[in-house]
């Protein structure tokens, strides 16, 4: 069994199994950080793009502008789901769970014949 390292203390043993699951959580990480620091800069830079396109100073085409626009509320909608997607695997970072884990303890709170289309008839 390999051994985990520690900043503190002696190494832990270390499941082969979990070592994958622990490198993919942290690229999966990385993945929706960098995804929304690159909507950020997107909707940041793109911003004075739309706003001179809208002011009569500087001729611009309707078509354009309107692309202009969709393409930045789009990243405008985009950068607030993969922000509240990231606020949410933080969380779930600080209170070392799974997202599978904590879709479990969310089945387990509620019992599973809560819903109201399965009570039956009688």
């Amino acid at each position: 069994m390999r051994q985990m390292r520690t900043a503190h203390g002696p190494p832990l043993p270390m499941d082969p199994q979990l070592r994958g699951v622990q490198e993919n959580y942290k690229l999966f990480f990385l993945l929706v950080t960098y995804s929304q620091v690159a909507l950020v800069f997107i909707c940041t830079t793109m911003f004075e793009t739309v706003w001179w396109s809208t002011r009569r100073l500087v001729d611009v085409n309707v078509a354009t502008m309107a692309w202009l626009i969709g393409a930045e509320t789009f990243a405008t909608f985009l950068a607030v789901l993969v922000g509240i997607f990231l606020l949410f695997h933080v969380w779930l970072q600080s209170k070392a769970m799974t997202t599978v884990e904590f879709c479990e303890k969310r089945l387990k709170d509620a019992a599973y014949d809560t819903s109201r289309y399965s009570r039956t008839r009688g």
